[in-house]
């Protein structure tokens, strides 16, 4: 939900009456959409000075415990914890 709200508030002046079939789709335009939609829903979801904080607070071994803790505790999955922490 976080990825398409970012669509509405980056791309709104691309979103038309409904949901159509256009080049926009199948461009390299959309991928870049697509990349600026899924950083902006990571910082809704996964803010950094907020995993910076719990993570502080954390007594974890090893990065894979702090990645399945933080993930947790965000209710994201394992591998876009790892993408925020740098990871991937």
């Amino acid at each position: 939900m976080a990825h398409e709200l970012s669509h509405y508030f980056l791309h709104k002046h691309m979103i038309g009456d409904g949901i159509s079939d256009n080049v926009l789709y199948r461009s390299r335009l959309s991928d870049s959409c697509e990349a600026e939609a899924n950083r902006l829903a990571s910082d809704i979801l996964m803010p950094v000075n907020k995993i910076k904080e719990i993570k502080s607070d954390l007594e974890v071994n090893r990065m894979a415990d702090a990645v399945s803790l933080l993930a947790t505790r965000f209710q994201v999955s394992e591998d876009a914890m790892r993408i925020r922490l740098g990871m991937k």
